[in-house]
């Protein structure tokens, strides 16, 4: 949040706001993919809080996805992209998170 004294002062920050945001997500990827990633991450979350901590079964973790309205195949790709970088682990009792996203 910035402060601006006036009104055309107010309205330039936002502009350059608005310029910033636009270059840096053309370099940094695509956004919606990024939220995607969270949003499964934060699926596997939620759903290991309401199992009281124990792990969760993928074919779980792909239903909520799926009801969320995310494609099941994207979900997996994310899943597997998780569990690469470390931030899931998973064996056959199922998968769950292991730090924040």
């Amino acid at each position: 949040m910035q402060y601006a004294a006036t009104i055309q002062e107010a309205e330039s920050l936002v502009r350059e706001a608005v310029v910033g945001f636009k270059q840096k997500s053309r370099s940094s990827g695509s956004l919606r993919t990024i939220g995607l990633k969270k949003r499964v991450f934060n699926i596997v979350e939620a759903l290991v809080d309401m199992n009281r901590g124990r792990p969760v079964s993928v074919n779980e973790i792909l239903h909520e996805c799926t009801d969320a309205g995310i494609d099941s195949n994207r979900a997996m790709t994310f899943i597997d992209t998780l569990l690469t970088e470390g931030t899931l682990t998973g064996d056959d009792s199922g998968i769950r998170p292991v730090g924040r996203l």
